[in-house]
């Protein structure tokens, strides 16, 4: 195993097992009925209808991270982020942010969106990059940095396509991965300091379901020609077939399952709140993610608080993006050394 563990492939194939997993789990996404009237699974089918509409919106979150080897960074955990802003869709957004990652160090800045291209303002690096906005295409990064298109750019209708697919031949249901509370409580809670009535639910996410989830949609995404061309488009079919045999063998299969036995056993707990159309208004997020550095087999972690509140749905017209000179925009790219 140690000798597998090594290699470029194996921890390729581990990294690429883990993003796909996160992928999929972001996949997943009332009517005039009392929403105290409906169960639990009634709630969550209608508010992912819902979902489909939650755009034009304002929002606030905010994030506490403890992640292993920031010593060495000298930062002190956790780091506290807070975000607001507004959003018109995915493509299409405002944010404010501020991190405080300790020891007196804070960067505070924003972040816009206009379809495919994004600007960023943090002044604490106007003096190094002696410019007050840096400017990339999301396309053009991810298709350097990842080889793979941007996620918010994908074609939403043949992903569905993909995982239409993909059901017919899986044997798991991706639903089986949550679970839901079949409990629900009305609650009286603020949201941007407005007092509102909303149903709370428990959750949680089985991240061994999770992984094993992704494990199997990388083998049938190493088959399907569409599923190739959006995530293994610059893999050769040579390749490809090296690492579904790695991934098909029994051996080589069973160190995988023991390599990702930490994140396996990591928790992911949900707590969603719901208003009467069944809109989500606030979800609160708390995971604990162990596992390996697959360089060292060192025992690392990765945990996560958050929480986001969503307001104003339907009622935000236009996003402003700042109009600024020329001469104040560095592009990504020029930051970049050439190789």
């Amino acid at each position: 195993m140690i000798s597998l563990m090594k290699g470029r492939t194996m921890k390729k194939i581990i990294k690429v097992i883990l993003v796909m997993s996160l992928i999929l789990s972001l996949l997943i996404g009332c009517g005039k009925q009392s929403i105290m009237d409906l169960t639990t699974k009634e709630i969550l089918k209608q508010s992912r209808e819902q979902s489909k509409n939650l755009k034009n919106l304002e929002y606030t979150s905010t994030i506490s991270v403890d992640f292993s080897g920031s010593e060495k960074m000298g930062i002190s955990n956790p780091i506290n982020i807070t975000t607001s802003g507004q959003m018109k869709d995915a493509k299409n957004f405002k944010m404010d942010m501020s991190a405080d990652s300790g020891k007196g160090f804070k960067v505070e800045g924003s972040i816009y969106r206009q379809n495919d291209e994004m600007l960023l303002y943090f002044p604490m690096l106007s003096a190094f990059i002696q410019a007050e906005y840096i400017r990339f295409n999301i396309s053009e990064v991810f298709d350097q940095t990842m080889n793979m298109p941007s996620p918010s750019n994908l074609d939403k209708d043949k992903l569905l396509e993909i995982m239409n697919r993909f059901k017919e031949k899986s044997s798991m249901d991706i639903y089986s991965i949550f679970r839901f509370s079949d409990k629900k409580e009305e609650v009286l809670t603020s949201i941007n300091g407005e007092d509102k009535k909303l149903v709370k639910i428990d959750a949680s996410i089985d991240a061994s379901k999770l992984v094993d989830y992704g494990l199997e949609f990388m083998l049938f995404a190493m088959e399907d020609e569409e599923s190739k061309k959006i995530f293994f488009r610059n893999i050769t079919d040579e390749k490809l077939n090296e690492i579904k045999n790695l991934m098909t063998n029994p051996e080589k299969r069973a160190e995988i399952n023991k390599a990702l036995e930490d994140v396996k056993n990591s928790t992911i707990s949900l707590v969603l709140y719901f208003d009467n159309e069944c809109y989500l208004n606030r979800m609160k997020v708390d995971s604990n993610v162990n596992f390996k550095d697959v360089n060292n087999g060192l025992d690392m972690y990765i945990k996560l608080t958050a929480s986001v509140d969503y307001f104003n749905i339907g009622m935000v017209k236009e996003i402003n993006i700042p109009d600024i000179s020329e001469d104040k925009v560095k592009d990504f790219k020029d930051l970049i050394p050439n190789n």
